[in-house]
């Protein structure tokens, strides 16, 4: 895993989804993922939806944004706005740290132990708060896009109510002077 200047890069699946449970768990405030169509498999999927499910248990504030809510599992869809305006896979923690996966390729590889499909990804641990405000305003990851309106990301999934119980699912909550409640 090399590592420059706030910049870690991974070719290992399990090395990144590893490391990305560290800093889930070190989150403080909020995680905003947003994903394409067809991002990870169902495993890693699972892997990163219960991470984020434990945050939202600690009282850490989720937004989840895709362009197809279709292929989705039903606990993604619970928690998971549909937009327009999703490039890559990303996750940003707390405004600190993001991680971007890219897809290299999706051919045909032939060897002499196989031939078959491969995907291949890289996925890029990135910090430093002046290249994640870089991040936030070319990918505009913090806003959905429908039919060409663009909205705030909002809550919606699992949450906890002010008496610091939790329950799921959950529509929204406002925020006032620093107190969260539930709007319904």
């Amino acid at each position: 895993m090399p590592y420059i200047d706030g910049i870690c890069s991974y070719s290992y699946i399990n090395d990144a989804i590893d490391d990305l449970g560290k800093d889930i768990e070190r989150a403080n405030r909020k995680i905003v993922v947003s994903f394409p169509d067809s991002w990870a498999e169902a495993e890693t999927q699972d892997k990163i939806l219960s991470m984020v499910k434990e945050a939202a248990r600690r009282g850490i504030r989720h937004f989840c944004k895709t362009n197809q809510l279709e292929n989705l599992s039903d606990e993604w869809k619970r928690i998971t706005k549909r937009s327009e305006n999703v490039l890559f896979p990303m996750i940003v923690i707390d405004d600190q740290v993001a991680r971007v996966a890219f897809q290299i390729s999706n051919r045909e590889r032939s060897s002499i132990f196989s031939n078959s499909n491969s995907t291949y990804h890289i996925i890029y641990r990135l910090e430093g708060e002046n290249t994640l405000k870089m991040l936030k305003t070319l990918t505009d990851i913090e806003y959905c896009v429908k039919d060409d309106k663009r909205k705030a990301l909002v809550l919606k999934g699992w949450g906890m109510f002010p008496n610091g119980l939790f329950r799921a699912p959950v529509d929204a909550y406002c925020t006032t002077m620093g107190v969260r409640y539930y709007r319904g």
